[in-house]
This record gives C-alpha cells, structure tokens and sequence, in this order.
C-alpha cells in the first residue's frame, strides 16, 4: 500500500474543511515491546465525516476511513520458526484500511457497511459486513444484527503434530459470522449492554460468544466506571487442518474514566484474559493467562488556543503494561492528535 504523504493529507484537511459537513481527522502513533524481542510501532489516520440527511426520511449520514501502518521487528529468530521460513527475517509490516458508512433514518433507525482489508504482503484478509440497528420502547432499547464474512489468505505452513501427523492452516480460509445486540437505558445514569454472536469458520469448530457490560455514570464525581464480561467457546471437533486445538475463554473487562478540569478526562483500566486449550492430538489442556493495565488522558484545546491553526484539536496518550503466565511481559505507548473541523 503507498504512504499517503503529509502534503495530501493537508489537501485533504483543506477539502473537509471548505464541506458542509461536520468532520474529525485524527492522526495516531504508537509503540510496542516486550521482553521476547518484538517491537512494533504503528502509525495511523481516522478521518470521520458527519452530516445531515439530504434526503426523505434520511436524518444523518456518517462516514469514515481509517488507514494504519505497522511494522514489526524480532531480534532473535530462533524461537519462532513461522516468521523465519514465511518472512524470511525479523523484520515485515503490515497496512490496513478500514471505510465504513452509517446512515440514521427517522432518527430511530440506523443502517451500516463496513469493508476492512489487510496484508502485510504475506498473509491477507478481506472483511465486509452489513448491519441495522432500531430504537424501541421508547427510545430505551436498541436491537442490532450484524452480519460478517472474512476471507483470509496465507502461505501453507504445515507441522508435525504429537502424533506424526501435518496439521496447519488451509492457504484459503473464510469465516461468517452474525452478532445480535442489545442496548437497554436501564437509567438516565446506567446503560447495560448485551451481546451474543457465532461465527462459523472452513477449518475450525464454530464459536460461540457472550457478553455483559454495565457503564454507570456517577454525576457528582463526573465520572463513570465501566465493566464487561465476555464467554467465547470455540469447541468440537479438530481437524489436521488447523495447529490450534478446542479453546473456551473468559475475559473481564473494568475502566474508571473521570473529569478532571475543563476539557480533560483520564482513564484507568484493567483487561484479564484466560484461555483453557485443548490440544489435538492428546487432548492435553494448556492455559494461558495475561493482564493488561492501562492509563490515559485526553485534553481539548480550544479553537481560540491554537492561534494562525484556528480549529479545535484534542489530544490523547496512554500506556499499558501486559504481562503472561507463560513470562511474556510487554510496554506499549499511544499518543493521538485530533482536528475538528
């Protein structure tokens, strides 16, 4: 994919700007490291567009492009032989873009499309899906559908498992999957959210997952505390024709997000993941475990602070510490910055 220079961007900056529409560009850069020689560090653009409907019935449109760049780096080799023999080195990139389009109709209905594809000239996958959400009860309950397909394409990379026999992933691979939400306004303070989908994949048992979150804002410290819990089962029958055996998995979720002056926010969060394995040939159960701790802050900067800019921006870092029962421990850093035009 090619660079899209710092001089197009500004044209486009300049474009959003002269439209009618209301519109947030946002550039992101980021790093990652751990302790196993990995390092990654990212670039990335957002631009959201907003408008109005134009058209009978039709009450607000939304678009966006996101568009990201990742390359990665491992200093030693020797522990991972699938990098070795399909990349070659320890050095490969990776570039995504993502374009999504929202439309609200009688201000109760929203419709959605998204297309999503990526590669990093080894492996690549295509996503497209389709959605629909409608406000009921009177605007307390949201029921959405999405459905999806992925179409993932990758080099023939085949092992011997326990038992003497290849196993690895197909070259061709495709999943679908559909997803129902349910969103209920429990409170003018507490939203409660519930999810439940299934994802059938070519070369893989179908999985299964479920999940409850809760975000309860507390006006008098102008703050919220968020929670999620989510149940993802992916158990059946295992062919040679994937290295992964049967898996199920729990993952809780907690954010303490606050005001802290005018135009500032922070947000602490804390992410455990446990994941029971089950291997193919023998059945044996592996389980793997991690945390993940994070810390944010965002600041706007008003339209008058910006001088000969003259446009509104906010800017946002955060950082996080990972670490594995299996003595994978990790540091990544993201800072952000947005314009509003």
């Amino acid at each position: 994919m090619r660079r899209i220079t710092p001089a197009a961007w500004a044209g486009l900056a300049f474009i959003v700007s002269q439209a009618s529409w209301a519109s947030t560009i946002t550039q992101t850069v980021g790093a990652y490291s751990d302790n196993q020689g990995l390092t990654r560090h990212r670039v990335g653009y957002d631009v959201i567009l907003d408008g109005g409907g134009g058209v009978a019935n039709l009450t607000g449109s939304s678009y966006e492009l996101a568009v990201t760049h990742d390359a990665y780096q491992r200093s030693d080799l020797t522990t991972d032989e699938y990098d070795r023999e399909i990349y070659g080195s320890g050095y490969k990139t990776n570039d995504a873009v993502t374009a999504s389009a929202s439309q609200t109709w009688d201000r109760l209905t929203e419709t959605r499309v998204l297309a999503a594809y990526a590669t990093d000239q080894k492996v690549s996958s295509r996503t497209f899906s389709v959605g629909a959400s409608q406000w009921q009860r009177s605007e307390t309950v949201r029921l959405s559908v999405d459905v999806s397909r992925t179409l993932l394409e990758q080099p023939l990379y085949q092992i011997l498992d326990y038992d003497s026999k290849e196993v690895g992933n197909p070259p061709i691979a495709s999943s679908t999957g559909a997803t129902v939400q349910l969103r209920h306004l429990a409170t003018p303070t507490t939203i409660v959210d519930y999810s439940a989908s299934h994802i059938v994949t070519a070369n893989r048992p179908d999985t299964n997952t479920g999940t409850l979150a809760v975000r309860q804002f507390v006006p008098q410290l102008s703050a919220a505390f968020h929670a999620t819990l989510t149940r993802a089962v992916n158990r059946g029958f295992i062919t040679t024709e994937t290295n992964y055996g049967q898996v199920d998995a729990w993952i809780v979720e907690t954010a303490y997000l606050q005001n802290l002056w005018k135009g500032a926010r922070s947000r602490l969060a804390y992410r455990y993941y446990k994941e029971d394995e089950t291997t193919r040939a023998y059945g044996d159960e592996t389980v793997f475990g991690s945390d993940t701790m994070s810390v944010g802050m965002a600041q706007d900067i008003p339209r008058r602070a910006t001088g000969s800019l003259g446009i509104p921006l906010t800017i946002e870092a955060a950082a996080a510490r990972y670490l594995t029962n299996v003595a994978v421990a990790a540091n990544s850093f993201e800072a952000s910055v947005t314009a509003k035009f």
